[in-house]
């Protein structure tokens, strides 16, 4: 009757002691798991903020290039010396002497390459280029667009076989002569910033005003892109947006001084994967929890 007794104590007792452990470890699981889910939504929330921050910061840096050069570019008109040759009598010394002074303020901007100045006295360019290639851009299909439209400013896309862009401006704007400025300038600065892209992002499409390409970096969504900027929607993206479809999360931003875009592709697998690591560490912990905390209350329990 007494070894009866101890063998109903024994299995109530084992009972009990199954009963704490299950009790201890769903409190446990129950505690850990909603700071384990809003630690990872956190995670990720500040990832895409951060990544959304940079791509804000390349477009900053793109308008910081691009206003020096405009501010640059509305000098020349209002030069004085230059305004006082205009004025002279129409001769090829005088040509030459205005050909010189485009040259000297060549010298006054970073990585000016040339100017082109196509007003009613006529056009005029600096030493370095020769009349042919003046022609050539004159007539250029880019800037006969832009003369049939009305535009306050053009920045042309980026030729990296010649490694130089264009920027063109109406002088009336900011001037008392009528016609345009076309200044070349080294695309170096450029073309850097807009690849500084590569350290964040490995998917990324740079797009001019009109959505046509510049840069593609590995961007393979072009089809989805289109569909986007489509009839009514073709003004899309003409601010900072984040989106999200099956297969990743879309960053884009816009510049108001060049109104070009840069759109990046996040695949969700490429947002997972640095998370991996930390997300073993909080399963490890959580398991390692649990044995230290049957260790400790083993002897309690008992």
């Amino acid at each position: 009757m007494k070894h009866f007794i101890r063998i109903s104590q024994t299995r109530i007792g084992h009972k009990l002691r199954s009963s704490t452990y299950r009790l201890i470890i769903t409190t446990l699981l129950i505690t850990v798991t909603p700071l384990i889910g809003l630690f990872c939504y956190s995670y990720f929330k500040n990832n895409i903020s951060q990544m959304n921050t940079i791509h804000g910061q390349i477009i900053q840096q793109l308008n910081l290039n691009t206003t020096n050069i405009i501010s640059y570019a509305n000098q020349i008109p209002t030069d004085r010396l230059l305004l006082t040759l205009l004025d002279d009598e129409k001769t090829e010394q005088n040509a030459a002497k205005i050909e010189n002074r485009l040259m000297e303020l060549c010298g006054n901007g970073s990585g000016i390459e040339s100017i082109i100045l196509s007003c009613e006295q006529g056009n005029f360019h600096s030493v370095f280029i020769d009349d042919e290639e003046m022609n050539e851009i004159l007539t250029s299909d880019w800037f006969l667009s832009l003369q049939k439209g009305q535009y306050l400013r053009y920045f042309s896309v980026p030729d990296p076989e010649n490694n130089v862009f264009y920027y063109s401006m109406p002088l009336n704007n900011i001037s008392s002569l009528s016609g345009e400025l076309i200044i070349t300038i080294r695309a170096d600065d450029l073309l850097q910033i807009m690849e500084s892209a590569n350290k964040t992002f490995s998917h990324y499409l740079w797009m001019d005003n009109q959505n046509k390409e510049i840069m593609n970096h590995a961007f393979h969504q072009e089809e989805y892109l289109a569909s986007c900027l489509s009839g009514q929607n073709r003004t899309q993206f003409f601010d900072d947006y984040i989106f999200y479809n099956k297969s990743g999360i879309f960053f884009s931003s816009h510049s108001d001084i060049t109104r070009w875009k840069l759109v990046s592709f996040i695949p969700y697998t490429e947002l997972l994967l640095p998370f991996i690591p930390t997300f073993l560490i909080l399963l490890f912990s959580v398991a390692f929890v649990m044995a230290i905390s049957r260790v400790i209350l083993n002897p309690l329990i008992h």
